[in-house]
């Protein structure tokens, strides 16, 4: 299937556009965006004081609930 990255390449561009639509609307889409970016960091300085440090924090699959 050589076509195979063309939908996630649109839909990577879609993202984009919206992103620089928002950004181009002072009054609602900047501060939206602004504010997304804070949760994101927030997020991650979460994730790399807390969770990271967790030697038992991860994932656990089907086969590892079953015993």
């Amino acid at each position: 299937m050589p076509l195979f990255r063309v939908p996630a390449i649109l839909a990577f561009l879609a993202l984009i556009h919206g992103a620089y639509q928002n950004l181009l609307d002072a009054s609602f889409g900047r501060p939206s965006l602004i504010a997304t970016l804070r949760i994101m960091a927030v997020a991650a300085v979460y994730y790399v004081l807390v969770l990271a440090k967790r030697a038992d924090w991860g994932v656990n699959g089907p086969d590892e609930l079953a015993g």
